[in-house]
């Protein structure tokens, strides 16, 4: 929106957003870092304590996406560059609170598994509709359209590479699905046989990948790094991940979990900064995503 950054035009959109004033490369890369300021800081601070808060205490997360809205609603009207880390939590917000909905599990006994319209699937599809609609609007508030986020394709060999990869690590996750759940959530048998389980199961972890990685490596990273910095902003979509892969469903310490999907999202910030494209992290991540499409809608026991 127009009033966005006026009496503030060093915070504009158009004069110091993270993919402005960058080196472009070939395949829409942007290897720009950006430096945070202490008023800058400051202004992230509150959003990010009530977002770390809800992550932490489930009950209070429809008061946090309420409190981030209304952030939001109020410096967007004040025409604040602190507009920006109140509408970077609200995706965020908006999917940790949603995931406290019980989600509809598959049919005893894998009933389901190989079902075209597999509930789980059609939960997670469900689902990134709703964070679609969430950053096509806030964009809107923000007077930014969708170039504002990483959505280029990055270089062919770099996509190749993904490709490649996401072919590998799809079936051998799969495969050892059942050993690596084992110490985290107990004994899980799954049916991994039927062919027909492909197409939902790749539907269903396009659909997740898509979302969790526009979350947290679009809207917070970018969002975020104009008053965190680069750095931070890596740090800061990394924990969050990290922390909402965390629940009560764990028999075990959920902390190697918690380093290995923290981990991940350094890596995944690593590589949308490198490539200024999501697309090789939604590969990545759709990848994994397979065997959990598995775990929900094909488990035996």
């Amino acid at each position: 929106m127009d009033s966005m950054g006026v009496g503030e035009p060093e915070l504009a959109p158009e004069q110091r957003g993270p993919l402005s004033g960058a080196l472009a490369l070939p395949g829409g890369r942007v290897d720009e870092w950006i430096a945070p300021t202490l008023a800058s800081l400051g202004a992230a601070f509150p959003p990010l304590a009530v977002l770390f808060w809800a992550m932490l205490i489930p009950p209070i997360r429809p008061a946090a996406l309420a409190l981030a809205v209304a952030g939001f609603l109020i410096q967007r009207r004040r025409g604040s560059p602190a507009a920006w880390p109140w509408a970077a939590t609200i995706p965020v917000a908006t999917i940790i609170t949603w995931r406290l909905i019980p989600a509809p599990a598959g049919l005893p006994f894998a009933a389901s598994c190989a079902d075209l319209l597999s509930p789980p699937m059609l939960w997670r599809v469900a689902e990134l509709a709703l964070v679609v609609v969430a950053v096509l609007l806030l964009g809107r508030g923000l007077g930014v359209g969708r170039g504002h986020l990483p959505l280029g394709l990055p270089d062919r060999w770099f996509l190749g590479l993904a490709v490649a990869a996401g072919f590998l690590i799809a079936p051998v996750a799969l495969l050892l699905g059942e050993d690596a759940a084992r110490p985290f959530f107990g004994p899980v048998r799954l049916q991994i046989g039927l062919a027909g389980a492909i197409l939902p199961a790749l539907i269903f972890a396009a659909a997740n990948a898509t979302l969790e990685e526009t979350v947290y490596r679009g809207v917070l990273l970018v969002w975020m790094e104009r008053h965190v910095g680069t750095a931070g902003a890596i740090l800061v979509q990394a924990a969050a991940f990290g922390l909402a892969h965390i629940g009560p469903d764990f028999i075990s310490s959920p902390l190697p979990v918690l380093a290995a999907t923290f981990s991940a999202g350094v890596l995944g910030g690593l590589i949308v900064k490198r490539t200024g494209s999501l697309l090789v992290p939604i590969i990545i991540h759709a990848a994994f995503d397979v065997a959990l499409y598995y775990s929900l809608a094909c488990r035996l026991a």
